[in-house]
């Protein structure tokens, strides 16, 4: 952006025109290069007389006129009064002196000029220092200042319109995105495009921004996208993808603006308040287990110290991905995991040999016989992609398995119980899933008995509202089965 300059007009014996009229000297000065100017705001302040002395003024007796040249920066809010004419933007000055510089009360400013033309009144304008100051245009009364205005003409005006391709797109995973085209459609090139945008709630960030035919990355910082200088009838496609941790519906509001001075520092110092409005709506997904090996419908029969082979099937169960899937499994007392025998398969294909791999994670075991594992963790694409949504619970599945082996102390009859839960790409729970593995009994041993507990319909018990809820839970023995004692326990 240019720097305001000085100019001045000294008459003086510095010449004469061969008709016997005085020559006028014309200084150059840019305010960026002297101390003796400052710009705070829209003020410009001249300290005197050091602001002469960097013009290489000599003082004439024939007086000094002083024209200042600001440099007008439009932007996408500037206030067009009528376009393409000579009335496009409306500038107006305010000049004011200290007289404590001339060293006295009041004094004259004579008919100001802008480029020859006198822009007030044809009349002296009188300091009053005794005058009140108006609150609304700071006014000096009565007449206490220059007022100077001047229209800048335009060759052409930008306008930059913002058309998403949809304005809601549903969260399957971990990001979901939109795609817009900025066009041009005004009469001049856009200089310094930019996309400004805001999640009201903080919940939504965006991870990328990004043109989808070249693959490149615009640029952001506090709330502005930099798109670059547009071209008359141009248009930017661009690719924003975004993340939420809200799961429920919530917006990301845009704008999209230009500014011939440079970009906004943040969403709040953007204008051109245009509002677009786009909604991520989170989808949610389940999680399905299934045990596969031993079949859980019948009783399992092994020797002592054999090994049982366990294989467990994960399925999603609806149309939203699901992270950070994890597993837990208690063995029986006297069963305990084989270093090393955990593994995964993923994916499986629906003919041929299913492609095992031994987890680069095996379960951890807090020392009794509950084992946990991240089973995410353990497969590139359910870690980094996370495990893809369907309905159909047969198109998307894993599975693992692992081998436990029986020791002394097992009791005949026992089962494995499997745990396992999800999250929604939202990062809020999914849901659980709990299975008790088939009765595993040893060859040759007498079952002294055999019991099933059954626990009533599960309901709603409210939080935090100390509320009772009683749950029906009936334990049954089998016919046949010894009778329990004083010193039995559940």
């Amino acid at each position: 952006m240019p720097k305001p300059f000085i100019s001045s007009d000294a008459n003086g014996n510095i010449g004469e025109d061969g008709v016997g009229r005085f020559v006028d000297q014309r200084l150059f000065i840019n305010v960026s290069a002297t101390d003796n100017a400052q710009i705070i705001g829209d003020e410009l302040i001249l300290t005197f007389p050091g602001i002469l002395d960097d013009l290489g003024y000599e003082r004439y007796d024939e007086g000094l006129v002083m024209r200042i040249g600001p440099p007008v920066s439009p932007s996408c809010d500037t206030e067009f009064e009528a376009p393409f004419t000579y009335k496009d933007i409306h500038v107006e000055y305010n000049f004011d002196v200290d007289p404590s510089l001339l060293g006295v009360s009041n004094y004259t400013i004579l008919d100001t000029m802008i480029n020859g033309f006198t822009t007030g009144p044809n009349q002296n304008y009188v300091l009053d220092t005794d005058a009140p100051y108006d609150d609304e245009y700071y006014w000096l009364e009565p007449n206490s200042f220059a007022l100077s205005s001047q229209y800048f003409r335009l060759n052409g005006v930008p306008e930059l319109i913002l058309q998403p391709y949809s304005f809601q797109e549903d969260l399957f995973q971990e990001s979901t995105c939109f795609l817009m085209d900025v066009s041009n459609i005004g009469n001049l090139a856009a200089s310094n495009g930019y996309i400004s945008w805001e999640s009201p709630t903080g919940a939504i960030t965006l991870q990328s921004i990004r043109d989808p035919n070249t693959g490149t990355e615009f640029a952001e910082n506090l709330g502005i996208i930099s798109i670059g200088d547009i071209g008359i009838d141009e248009t930017v496609t661009i690719e924003i993808c975004a993340t939420s941790n809200n799961c429920n519906l919530d917006s990301l509001v845009l704008n999209v603006g230009w500014d011939c001075d440079g970009l906004p520092g943040s969403f709040e110092e953007a204008g051109c308040k245009e509002e677009q409005t786009l909604y991520v709506n989170p989808i949610p997904g389940e999680l399905g287990m299934v045990i596969l090996e031993p079949d859980p419908g019948q009783p399992n029969l092994l020797d002592l110290c054999d090994t049982i082979d366990y294989m467990l099937l994960f399925n999603s169960a609806d149309l939203g991905y699901l992270f950070d899937v994890n597993f837990f499994f208690r063995l029986s007392p006297g069963e305990k995991l084989v270093d090393g025998s955990f593994e995964i398969a993923y994916p499986v294909p629906f003919t041929g040999d299913t492609t095992w791999i031994q987890t680069p994670q095996q379960p951890v075991s807090n020392g009794s016989t509950v084992y946990t594992i991240n089973l995410s963790n353990q497969n590139t694409t359910l870690q980094e992609d996370g495990f893809v949504g369907t309905t159909n619970t047969l198109e998307n599945f894993f599975l693992v398995r692992f081998r436990a082996e029986t020791e002394c102390g097992f009791p005949s009859g026992s089962r494995s119980r499997f745990l396992s839960y999800a999250y929604n790409a939202c990062g809020s729970l999914a849901n659980y899933r709990f299975s008790p593995g088939p009765r595993n009994r040893i060859n040759g041993t007498a079952t002294p008995y055999i019991s099933e507990l059954q626990v009533g319909d599960p309901s709603i018990l409210n939080a935090c509202t100390n509320e009772t809820l009683p749950v029906d839970i009936a334990y049954n023995i089998e016919l046949g089965s010894a009778p329990t004692g004083s010193n039995d326990s559940l």
